[in-house]
């Protein structure tokens, strides 16, 4: 009974390294079911505990193969790089025309 009561209390979250039982709240408060937890991206999860923790998820529960996750990552910081490179890009456009001050800042929602 022992045991098969430990057994009953575990989670697969429980085989995560850096997720302690703070996190695994958080993580079920957010996907409330463990199918919406494995059909989430690593994106997703990310936003509820940090990306190492994501990944460790992924691979470990077999969503994702590592070298998967390795292009994944490296397209979010292709993303993440242009990003950065349009947002100078706006910042040297405003400083020379002043467009940022012709965005109706209060209709955008």
């Amino acid at each position: 009974r022992r045991l098969r009561g430990k057994a009953m209390t575990k989670s697969i979250l429980d085989e995560v390294e850096g997720i302690g039982e703070v996190r695994k709240k958080e993580i079920w408060k957010h996907f409330k079911s463990l199918k919406r937890l494995k059909e989430a991206t690593v994106a997703e999860i990310s936003a509820v505990v940090p990306e190492k923790c994501a990944r460790e998820w992924m691979i470990q529960s077999g969503a994702m193969e590592p070298s998967e996750f390795l292009q994944a990552v490296s397209d979010m910081e292709d993303v993440r790089l242009r990003a950065r490179l349009l947002a100078l890009e706006l910042a040297a456009m405003n400083a020379k025309y002043n467009v940022l001050d012709t965005i109706p800042w209060d209709r955008l929602n």
